[in-house]
């Protein structure tokens, strides 16, 4: 329904407000085009959801962000995405629309925290948000980025309910963990090309 004075409810207080006109889609692209990939998101969403503020989108974990940008394009582009690939065999151009209820339904079952329990230990671990994402980004590394998400994503709990670091022989456990909810979070598509199958 483009252009109506549709509200989609994603979560409190998270609400999606009329669609976009061309120009003030156009202006939050070109806002979000000068930053990097993970920044670019927060630029659209913030121009949907004019009630959220800059930290408040930047906190929102990844899922219930692409949640709200699925529906906006939902609003202003239709039900599905048009999307291209090319085959890795024979480079054969492969056109497709991934429906964007599925897309939305994918990311709303991914799990957003988990317990992991071992010992007199509890960990809780939520997905990475966007602040998350963009601090991991300008690691010097892929270890202290994987070190960066695990300080901001897992918290540890003693058997008194005490806030401890997260002992070192959980620190895999809790990647794994953060891995496998993160994957959750991801499309993937597997495609057969017509002309090499």
């Amino acid at each position: 329904m483009p252009h109506g004075g549709i509200q989609i409810i994603l979560a409190e207080p998270l609400v999606i407000g009329a669609a976009l006109s061309g120009e003030a889609l156009l202006a939050a692209w070109e806002r979000g085009a000068a930053e990097p990939p993970p920044s670019r998101a927060l630029a659209m969403l913030r121009a949907c959801c004019p009630t959220l503020d800059e930290a408040d989108a930047a906190a929102l974990p990844v899922t219930l962000r692409d949640r709200a940008l699925v529906a906006l394009h939902a609003q202003r582009f239709g039900p599905g995405f048009s999307a291209v690939a090319s085959c890795a065999q024979c480079g054969e151009r492969l056109e497709f629309t991934l429906p964007a209820q599925q897309v939305a339904a994918g990311l709303h079952a991914a799990a957003a925290e988990s317990t992991l329990a071992e010992g007199d230990v509890t960990l809780h671990l939520r997905l990475a948000n966007t602040r998350d994402l963009i601090d991991a980004a300008a690691a010097p590394d892929l270890a202290a980025a994987r070190d960066l998400l695990l300080a901001r994503c897992t918290k540890a709990h003693d058997s008194a309910g005490n806030t401890i670091p997260v002992p070192q022989q959980l620190c895999d456990a809790a990647l794994d963990r953060l891995d496998a909810m993160h994957e959750g979070a991801e499309i993937s598509l597997t495609l057969a090309c017509p002309a090499c199958d």
